[in-house]
């Protein structure tokens, strides 16, 4: 019995060793670390198509903080295009384009890279944000469209939907 427990929470030390040594982010050329979870699709999205996403961005470091929550909420539509050539990108926005539906993105931003890169001159940082910081972003493919139309409907119905409700007020 008392090696069944020894063996027990060895497995479970070498379950926990494993996970926190989770290896399998990738680097794009910037060096921008990210992780795609493949949903079930296999239809590759093209060019002008829009993807509707749900997003998460938080910035941890010094204090850690959400900054934008769209669960829930508006939805964020991304249309798939070519990245502007010749200027330096540093972002989510750089594997956006690899996503297909169900698709989720995990993508890191380090402040103290964007600011050699000269994406963000640390004097413009927000309070909530400082030297050593990382912005994590996550995004789940929800849906993709054809075209701006269908987009701007799936938009317009998602305002609609996160509008304030009016209340009728009640005479005393």
């Amino acid at each position: 019995m008392k090696q069944l427990r020894i063996l027990g929470f060895i497995a479970i030390v070498a379950l926990a060793f494993t996970a926190c040594t989770d290896t399998s982010y990738k680097k794009t050329a910037s060096g921008l670390k990210y992780k795609i979870i493949e949903g079930n699709s296999k239809d590759a999205i093209v060019d002008g198509q829009i993807l509707k996403m749900e997003m998460i961005q938080k910035i941890s470091g010094h204090k850690d903080t959400v900054v934008q929550n769209t669960y829930g909420r508006v939805p964020i539509f991304y249309k798939k295009q070519p990245l502007p050539q010749g200027q330096p990108v540093y972002g989510p926005e750089e594997v956006l384009n690899d996503l297909k539906k169900g698709d989720s993105l995990i993508a890191i931003v380090y402040i103290d890279s964007a600011i050699k890169k000269g994406l963000v001159q640390e004097a413009m940082l927000p309070q909530y944000m400082k030297k050593g910081d990382k912005i994590t972003y996550t995004f789940k493919v929800v849906d993709v469209m054809a075209n701006d139309s269908l987009a701007n409907i799936e938009y317009q119905k998602a305002m609609e939907k996160d509008a304030p409700v009016k209340r009728k007020s009640r005479k005393l």
